[in-house]
């Protein structure tokens, strides 16, 4: 559980909290380094289905 979920004031999406941090992130901030996976970009192989 997140913050959020346990104090219960608010309610954002996911999508919302991600666009905050890459914001963030755009102006040099370091909260993208908090995400799970970064934001890495990822490359599909050619036999992945």
């Amino acid at each position: 559980m997140g913050r959020l979920e346990l104090d219960k004031k608010i309610k954002i999406s996911t999508e919302t909290a991600y666009r905050f941090v890459l914001q963030d992130k755009a102006i040099g901030g370091a909260l993208y380094k908090y995400l799970r996976h970064q934001h890495k970009k990822y490359r599909k192989t050619l036999w992945q289905k």
